[in-house]
């Protein structure tokens, strides 16, 4: 199993979940991939950035306050892929808990989680810190992803160890205290879990160590796969980067790699990329750089960026960020 199949079965198993509360399946996926009309069975993985916009349609198009919750809730655990064994058969949920923040960038590089004692209290934070990146993350998505992780340590452990969630004020508090029994708070600088200690370093039962080293092993190698195929990406990217983004051609970057676009179409794709994401991301980055850090004109940006109009950039901006560079630039705080 590849780690982008593990990415892939996680968005399918959230697509499944959108779609079993009625969202349009076709307004959520317009655009996100390559041939976004194909059987929702063949949908691959997403990048960051895709994925985020799939979450910030999402929450548009629900009427459901804990969008998050109800998604987290409904997902099927086995979409974790590996993850899931490893956790089954790990010795304590503390030691499960840590491999969930080791090798969740198997399932997405939505963010990572941060684990801190608190040995006097008996507690254990475990913060979810959002990864950096030009499409800003979704607070239901965020949502989802601490409701997943609280399903599975309930799952896992011998007594339910959590104590508190911390989520973002302008959520439904309430509510998300009712759906997941749970005290609830308001967040500061990033959502968190509160978790008793004690109950963290209890022996799970019915392990099994042999299977427990083999899933272990499997997840080290997929990390080790991803980590090189991530390599390929960042040289696609800056050789996108030195020449003119907007200009630059798949055809180009093949031939700088010294290879035949066909196999790089075929290199990217098994990694769940493809050329005309890279392209769109760094050109997305570059622009925001250029906007927001280096506030050039708009008509500079165009230039630098490689479009042969000023209006041809806008529509491009217009379609990542729905607003126009200017509006942009006046609602961003520096």
């Amino acid at each position: 199993m590849r780690h982008s199949h593990i990415n892939s079965l996680w968005i399918k198993g959230i697509l499944e979940s959108f779609e079993q509360l009625g969202l349009p399946m076709e307004q959520l996926l317009d655009g996100l991939y390559p041939e976004s009309r194909r059987p929702q069975e063949q949908l691959g993985a997403l990048e960051l950035g895709a994925a985020r916009t799939l979450w910030h349609r999402a929450e548009k198009l629900s009427a459901k306050q804990c969008l998050g919750v109800h998604i987290g809730m409904l997902q099927n655990l086995r979409a974790s892929g590996v993850l899931m064994p490893i956790c089954l058969h790990s010795p304590t949920p503390l030691k499960a808990f840590e491999h969930i923040a080791k090798f969740q960038g198997l399932i997405s590089d939505n963010g990572v989680y941060r684990i801190r004692t608190d040995a006097q209290a008996g507690l254990i934070y475990c913060d979810y810190i959002p990864s950096a990146h030009s499409t800003s993350s979704n607070r239901q998505q965020l949502l989802s992803i601490l409701t997943g992780t609280i399903m599975l340590l309930r799952a896992i452990s011998p007594e339910d160890p959590l104590v508190a969630i911390k989520v973002q004020k302008d959520l439904a508090l309430e509510e998300i205290a009712e759906l997941l029994k749970l005290s609830v708070q308001p967040a500061g600088e990033y959502s968190c879990l509160i978790l008793s200690s004690e109950k963290m370093n209890r022996a799970i039962e019915g392990r099994d160590e042999h299977l427990y080293e083999i899933n272990l092993a499997y997840a080290e190698g997929m990390v080790r796969a991803k980590l090189e195929s991530q390599s390929i990406k960042e040289q696609v990217k800056l050789l996108i980067e030195k020449e003119v983004p907007a200009e630059v051609s798949l055809e180009q970057v093949a031939e700088r790699l010294g290879v035949n676009k066909r196999v790089l179409q075929r290199s990217l794709a098994e990694q769940g990329s493809c050329f005309r994401k890279l392209k769109e991301s760094l050109l997305k980055e570059k622009a925001l750089d250029l906007l927001i850090n280096k506030r050039l004109e708009i008509s500079l940006i165009s230039q630098e960026l490689g479009y042969s109009e000023v209006s041809a950039f806008q529509r491009a901006f217009k379609s990542w960020f729905d607003s126009s560079p200017r509006q942009f630039r006046d609602r961003a705080v520096v």
